[in-house]
């Protein structure tokens, strides 16, 4: 859905790797839960036969391309900025994102681009001008919300239906967010959301509907390179997340892997 001049755009942005991400994303929910039972939130990390390794911040790194320094990412409890004046009150969620995404696919108004300028440039400056502006926020716009898209799914997932406390202001500069701590505050985020999911399990509170949110893919990742649950062809990469497409987890026995590797 995104045209060539997004694109270069987003290429620009911390989050370039997600424009290679073309392929559903495919999680174990075996692994997942057994890593939930493994983990060790004071430790931040995963026992392992009968050490306790480490879940790092430079995993997330390593795994999504994100950087793990620069300035602290600051989260808006509510949307605001370009993104909050595009929702217009609007309640945010996944569904009324993919809206408007579809919406500004397909708007024709902008599809012929020079045609429009060159047209206009000879009738009036000021008219040339205008469509000129249009044409920027028209794109950066779009960028907006794709990587919004990208906080929601990949990032920053939650259980919840309705999508808020998310950094909504910072998207306003697409320029300037390679000076944030990405990798950091995935991190964080992942620590924090899989701790609250292991009170819930150790507590028993609901065996039944236990869910992992955060950044699973960092987990499904940690385990692959750690537990030898990649086929031995596999060729790491940077970021590994682009090898998440071709990767086929051996999940036999999770939990031998655990007590073995």
């Amino acid at each position: 859905m995104l045209r060539d001049i997004h694109c270069s755009k987003v290429e620009g942005t911390p989050f370039k790797w997600c424009l290679q991400m073309d392929r559903p994303l495919n999680i174990s929910k075996l692994l997942l839960m057994e890593m939930l039972r493994r983990w060790v939130p004071e430790f931040k990390g995963f026992c392992v036969m009968q050490n306790l390794v480490p879940l790092r911040c430079v995993d997330v790194c390593m795994y999504l391309g994100l950087s793990v320094v620069g300035d602290e990412v600051q989260f808006d409890d509510e949307i605001c900025g370009e993104l909050g004046s595009l929702f217009d009150g609007e309640v945010v969620t996944i569904k009324t994102i993919t809206k408007n995404i579809k919406s500004m696919v397909s708007s024709d108004e902008v599809d012929d681009v020079d045609g429009v300028c060159q047209l206009y440039i000879y009738i009036y400056i000021y008219i040339y001008i205008y469509i000129y502006i249009y044409i920027y926020i028209y794109i950066y716009i779009y960028i907006y919300i794709y990587i919004l898209m990208c906080f929601v799914v990949l990032f920053f997932p939650t259980t919840s239906s309705r999508i808020k406390a998310l950094p909504f202001k910072l998207l306003d500069n697409i320029a300037s967010l390679s000076n944030y701590n990405w990798g950091g505050v995935v991190y964080t985020f992942l620590i924090d959301a899989i701790s609250l999911s292991y009170r819930v399990y150790v507590q028993q509170q609901n065996k039944h509907a236990i869910s992992i949110v955060g950044g699973v893919l960092i987990l499904q990742l940690w385990a692959v390179e750690h537990l030898s649950l990649c086929p031995v062809e596999w060729v790491c990469c940077f970021s590994r997340i682009l090898e998440r497409s071709t990767l086929t987890i051996r999940t036999g026995n999770i939990e031998f892997a655990f007590q073995n590797n």
